[in-house]
């Protein structure tokens, strides 16, 4: 999710913002369907500026520990569930993923 963005989003009255667009400054964006995301300016061209919009833990190792503090069996509501379940949002409804994510 490294993308370039034209130069011309970050222009104030004909001119760069510098106060924003400066290579390390996370900034909030919103995409083509309206969702609030943010990225960090990587590189300034001339005409455009490259932004990583990946979460900042991407392609990094992670290690979990835990512990089973509880073992039952699933409900039959949550079995149903499960063929059109999003993994993002938790929704179970028939028609998948409830809107704030993507999936």
């Amino acid at each position: 999710m490294i993308i370039d963005i034209p130069s011309t989003v970050f222009e104030k009255d004909g001119k760069i913002d510098e106060e924003i667009c400066r290579i390390g400054n996370v900034v909030p964006m919103v995409d083509s369907e309206g969702h609030q995301i943010t990225g960090v300016i990587c590189e300034i061209g001339n005409s455009y500026v490259k932004m990583d919009f990946n979460h900042p833990m991407a392609g990094l190792t992670l290690s979990f520990t835990g512990k089973i503090i509880d073992v039952r069996s699933a409900t039959d509501q949550e079995i149903a569930g499960t063929a059109h379940s999003c993994s993002s949002c938790g929704s179970s409804s028939e028609a998948g993923c409830e809107g704030s994510c993507s999936n």
